[in-house]
């Protein structure tokens, strides 16, 4: 699948996709997480790869997904994504209340 980053009409730059993506299809996306099993971030404390670019949206068109072998969160489609469409996801319908990605660090089992 191809993704790519550009200026976002939500906020800043957003997360975007080439193909058109099928509802509950699991994206190659996922947060990367330290030795402390904590989400890493840059130095402006956004969440270190293509994550950081998934911007909030009521009317999402993803939810964070956890696969238990790959022991993390993934990027799920609930709804028909669009070709050029941005990738969203509803900060208050996440895993323990979702705010955004750097006040949430998931478990890993």
């Amino acid at each position: 699948m191809d993704f790519y980053i550009k200026n976002s009409n939500i906020q800043g730059k957003g997360l975007f996709t080439k193909k058109a993506i099928n509802p509950l299809e699991v994206l190659p996306i996922a947060n990367l997480y330290d030795k402390n099993n904590k989400f890493q971030f840059d130095k402006k404390g956004r969440s270190i790869g293509p994550m950081g670019f998934v911007n909030h949206s009521y009317d999402s068109n993803c939810h964070l997904h956890y696969i238990p072998s790959e022991n993390g969160y993934f990027l799920r489609a609930h709804k028909l994504i669009k070709p050029e469409e941005e990738l969203t996801v509803d900060y208050d319908f996440n895993p323990s209340g979702l705010k955004k990605a750097r006040d949430y660090n998931p478990p890993l089992r």
